[in-house]
């Protein structure tokens, strides 16, 4: 079998269906592939759930050291800190360290890492596994089978020390095609499009080409696959990468692309250095591992990308200035295209001239979308034109429109980006379920609030957890080891938070009526109207009062309040009191983390007539089949943008 080596990829590579007995593999699948020719264990214990068996052993070893420099971190936080220092450990011995090397260091850092060492002797990782292959091969033993071949196909500098030496001892071929100092332009076609924001990028893809020698490479891959099959982008070769530059969806390429479109091409287009984490001290204390330099890795990787971009006949570069507000710089691949040198910096330094390419480079200016065109027949019925009027469905057709135009009329779902989980709306949800357990009656109606209270003081516990139960995505992330910390302070919260409530509510002389109040009845000019009050409460002139539950900082809302913006509880007022004809005296916040209630001040004029103007507005455009986009508003849209697509 012929191995294709690269420590970038990670993902399938582009292969032919006829060569079957080739294999593109990084670290871990070139690691996978050895270990099984050796018939050595595979299991190997930094993979996501078994990485648990590491932390918390060497955690203790960690806190065992009287001397150690990470005695604060550790108190704060023993397993985030635990976690981060293995990193480091394994990448040290990803360079060839071993813990003898450094057991008398006067480094307080490298002593502590080498005397916890032993902690994790049980528990092996990819780093351990790598220092298990080489002693083998150390002491003679073969891996390879017959047949078998390893290709290299990167450069020396930007391969781990331990795997060098792996792969020197297997004779394995590297072939490294000769690395150009200059960036030729005057034998490419290329084409250079400059946009201000990176997501502005999605609306070329109806109008690039579709072929089977065109190769796209975006960093965002989710993203990407989403958007492809909302396209229907079916046609395109599958390189995809989630790295500064497009060189690992290259490099193992059977068939070189004719093409390569590269969908974000900004950034100073080097990866992470490995070794950042080390002082220039403790790197002279360890030269005997030989580090390659910042400068030599940096060097060598720009190289190696230059070289395998010139086996490419065309090239199509996206050039964004901004991502999200926030410069991304200009990538040292168009750099070099203007000045046909690998180093503008480096050149101007020896005081040579820099030539410009001897072929003009064309320079394409994307223009802002200014409207989205919708066919007719997609803009009709009453489902499109008299929509669920929830304030949530509301808010994104005034204030997001394109996003709203897309989910309804096109079926796109917005791809889910990969962020942290929503811890705050967990918290609210559990809030929430925990307030409704104490108010509502299951036979209908609420507790009165001597009942409330004696509830909440007897049966919050029950509550509390029965709650959770109820919200499994909550309770699972909370429940989570490494946020036990927050959660006993969530807990805490929510039982002074709610205790606040009451005290309110009784201060006031409410009667809590029902928590999750469902409103349905149609009122002008809402045709369909749905959404819950979180509690509906009465005064003591028999007046209904509305309050609306928050888990988060009150900027916004007291924003929206000072400024007639308060929508959402504008919305509850006019359907609760057409739905059970009795006036709503008044309305408010409840923001459980800061334990207040926020109301409207009094000489506030509410902006309600000019929201239904912005809905009804949205809604005449939709029916007209254009919906006009605003950048000030759709600042990231969660959908692919397309430049006058008409929606079939």
């Amino acid at each position: 079998m012929k191995i294709l080596y690269n420590p970038f990829f990670t993902k399938e590579a582009f292969i032919t269906q006829d060569l079957w007995d080739t294999v593109a593999t990084g670290d871990a699948g070139l690691l996978e592939q050895l270990l099984m020719r050796a018939g050595m264990p595979q299991t190997i214990a930094d993979e996501e759930d078994k990485d648990e068996t590491r932390i918390a052993p060497y955690g203790e070893a960690l806190q065992a050291q009287a001397d150690s420099p990470f005695a604060d971190s550790l108190a704060a936080d023993r397993d985030g800190t635990a976690k981060q220092l293995l990193q480091w450990r394994d990448m040290l011995v990803m360079a060839g360290w071993k813990a003898e090397m450094t057991i008398n260091s006067k480094n307080a850092k490298l002593r502590v890492l080498s005397a916890c060492d032993e902690a994790i002797s049980a528990y092996p990782s990819k780093a351990d596994r790598w220092r298990q292959v080489l002693d083998k091969l150390q002491k003679g033993e073969e891996i390879l089978q017959k047949g078998d071949t390893i290709e290299v196909h990167v450069p020396s500098e930007l391969i781990h020390p331990i795997i060098k030496a792996v792969l020197d001892l297997l004779h394995a071929e590297y072939k490294m095609e000769k690395r150009d100092a200059v960036l030729e332009t005057n034998e490419h076609e290329c084409t250079i499009i400059t946009l201000y924001e990176q997501y502005e990028g999605w609306q070329l893809l109806p109008m690039l080409p579709y072929d089977k020698e065109t190769m796209l490479v975006c960093a965002d891959e989710k993203r990407l696959i989403d958007t492809m099959t909302a396209i229907g982008g079916k046609n395109w070769r599958a390189d995809r990468v989630g790295c500064p530059h497009c060189a690992p969806t290259i490099f193992d390429q059977v068939e070189t692309p004719r093409c390569l479109v590269w969908l974000d091409c900004a950034g100073n287009g080097r990866s992470l250095y490995p070794y950042d984490f080390l002082t220039a001290a403790e790197m002279a204390e360890l030269e005997n591992l030989k580090f390659v330099s910042r400068e030599q890795r940096a060097t060598a990787e720009a190289q190696w990308l230059y070289t395998l971009m010139n086996r490419i006949d065309e090239w199509v570069l996206v050039a964004p200035k901004c991502h999200q507000g926030e410069p991304l710089g200009e990538h040292p691949v168009i750099t070099s295209i203007k000045q046909n040198k690998l180093s503008y910096d480096a050149a101007c330094k020896k005081g040579e001239e820099i030539a410009l390419p001897t072929k003009e480079v064309e320079i394409i200016k994307l223009e802002q979308i200014e409207e989205l065109h919708i066919a007719p027949h997609r803009a009709t019925g009453e489902n499109i034109l008299q929509p669920s009027d929830s304030y949530s469905t509301i808010e994104t057709l005034v204030d997001k429109p394109i996003d709203y135009v897309l989910e309804k009329l096109g079926g796109l779902s917005a791809p889910e980006d990969d962020e942290e989980p929503n811890e705050h709306m967990m918290m609210g949800n559990v809030a929430h379920k925990v307030v409704e357990l104490l108010v509502n009656k299951d036979s209908g109606g609420a507790y009165s609030l001597t009942e409330i209270k004696q509830r909440f003081e007897k049966k919050f516990e029950s509550f509390y957890k029965e709650a959770m139960e109820k919200e499994p995505e909550a309770e699972t992330f909370l429940t989570l080891k490494e946020n036990q910390n927050m959660l006993a302070v969530f807990k805490d919260e929510l039982h002074a938070s709610i205790a606040k409530l009451i005290a309110i509510i009784d201060e006031k002389r409410l009667k809590p009526l029902r928590c999750e109040y469902e409103v349905n009845t149609p009122f002008g000019p809402f045709k369909n109207p749905h959404g819950f009050v979180d509690l509906l409460l009465e005064d003591k002139d028999g007046n209904l009062v509305i309050f609306d539950f928050k888990w988060s900082s009150r900027d916004v809302y007291q924003k929206g309040l000072k400024n007639g913006e308060a929508y959402q509880l504008y919305m509850y007022k006019h359907a609760v009191e057409k739905q059970a004809n009795r006036t709503v005296a008044w309305y408010a916040y409840y923001l459980f983390p800061m334990m207040e209630l926020y109301e409207e001040p009094e000489d506030i004029q509410p902006q309600w007539k000019e929201w239904l103007d912005a809905r009804d507005f949205q809604l005449e455009q939709i029916g007209k089949g254009t919906i006009a986009y605003d950048p000030k508003k759709d600042e990231y849209p969660k959908h692919l943008i397309l430049k006058n697509r008409n929606l079939q």
